[in-house]
């Protein structure tokens, strides 16, 4: 069900996204600093900051690379079902022989956990989805145009479940941005009056947009 309403938002949020229309602001802060992936281990945490993600996602797109097996080992445990698109999108032809196995096991491993997710897991991975997606636009990162659109149109599929509704509501009204390694390290931290609450701005303003979806988007829900 969570699969066939995010096919349902997704193409109208795509094209929502691109205008430009319902984020105003141009704030183009630059090229991420380089991040560094945690160790591919069974002990290493399930969720990546939004640095490493984009990071990772990005080198993604690169398997010739003598890096690639261990990002796509990372992802195994960090990603989600945006990762699990780029992978099915990957060309084939691109990854080595010796890579393939592990490309197949990956979307089966991210495939599974895509399917076990409900309302419930969705909400509770909302914040760290939309602060993903803010990073990616403030920093008009190469995810930006595909990764913006798949949060939005995520949340906006299930903004009806009590529980996701909870959460979206919350983060438009209060979310305020974290005081962590991750947004020192990118400048978004501390804010001041030269430097203000830019993270905030973004996260909020993508909650409301996934509460008040385009009529056309509502009403195929």
């Amino acid at each position: 069900m969570i699969a066939s309403r995010l096919v349902a938002c997704l193409a109208l949020l795509t094209a929502a996204c691109s205008s430009g229309a319902a984020e105003p602001d141009p704030t183009c802060l630059g090229p991420l600093p380089e991040a560094t992936p945690a160790p591919a281990a069974l002990d290493a945490p399930a969720v990546a900051d939004p640095v490493e993600y984009l990071s990772l996602h990005n080198a993604l797109g690169r398997p010739g690379t003598p890096e690639w097996p261990a990002t796509l080992q990372r992802l195994m445990a960090a990603g989600d079902g945006f990762t699990l698109e780029r992978l099915k999108a990957l060309d084939r032809v691109r990854v080595p022989a010796d890579s393939m196995a592990l490309l197949d096991a990956a979307i089966e491993m991210l495939g599974a956990r895509v399917a076990a997710e409900t309302p419930a897991t969705v909400a509770a991975s909302l914040q760290t989805r939309f602060e993903r997606a803010s990073l990616a636009d403030l920093h008009c990162d190469p995810l930006e145009m595909t990764l913006v659109p798949w949060v939005l149109s995520g949340a906006a599929a299930l903004a009806a479940e009590p529980v996701v509704r909870a959460e979206l509501q919350r983060l438009e009204s209060g979310y305020v941005a974290p005081d962590v390694p991750w947004t020192v390290r990118t400048g978004l931290l501390p804010a001041s009056a030269s430097a203000p609450p830019l993270l905030q701005a973004r996260v909020r303003g993508y909650a409301h947009r996934a509460l008040s979806p385009t009529p056309d988007v509502a009403a195929r829900r």
